[in-house]
């Protein structure tokens, strides 16, 4: 992953010159080593998408190592969704974002919310919801670092585009990639295999 600076900065262990380029993950080889390593000793597989927060973290969607990763400032990469790096079954909701049967099998996309960080999974057909402290979302209670199905048919099911209009989790997606969280909480995604983009209110 890479960064241009619009001014002089230091960040990710580097001191940064504005509009030159810099890597801020990555070692140039695919791969899932260096967790927890500094920025320049951690390796990306497929980054396809990046959000940042308030403080200047970078969150990466990591498509090949099917994880989310937290790019820190001061400059250490590390796990915050996805199980073992593996494709798997997403077996419950409720269960660690970091655990080994916490799966996504698909990043595409990531938003940040007030309260929470949306995932994209187009092989899963769903969008999980991750929570940054106890809160209530679309109705449900969550705690704080476990992961949710925020929408898609449970139990995982092949893609229809259909239940328009109906409770989120019963509702079909096709290949949700795309994802934005606006300020008042309201999702807007793009489904690939659907050809739409849809609003959870």
């Amino acid at each position: 992953m890479r960064e241009v600076p619009s001014h002089d900065v230091g960040a990710f262990g580097q001191t940064m010159t504005p509009l030159d380029i810099y890597t801020v993950a990555g070692t140039g080889l695919c791969g899932s080593g260096g967790r927890g390593a500094p920025t320049g000793q951690a390796q990306v597989w497929d980054p396809v998408a990046v959000a940042t927060d308030a403080v200047g973290d970078v969150f990466i969607a990591d498509n090949g190592d099917q994880s989310v990763l937290d790019d820190t400032v001061a400059g250490r990469v590390t796990v915050v969704a996805g199980g073992t790096g593996s494709n798997g079954p997403y077996l419950s909701d409720g269960l660690s974002a970091t655990g080994v049967a916490a799966e996504l099998n698909d990043a595409e996309g990531i938003a940040l919310g007030s309260s929470a960080m949306f995932i994209t999974d187009g092989a899963l057909h769903t969008i999980r919801v991750v929570p940054f402290a106890a809160t209530v979302i679309t109705g449900r209670a969550m705690t704080a670092g476990d992961m949710y199905t925020l929408v898609g048919a449970l139990p995982i099911t092949t893609s229809s585009g259909l239940g328009n209009g109906t409770q989120w989790v019963l509702a079909h997606l096709g290949r949700p990639i795309g994802i934005v969280v606006d300020p008042s909480g309201d999702v807007f995604f793009s489904d690939a295999g659907t050809g739409q983009v849809r609003e959870i209110r």
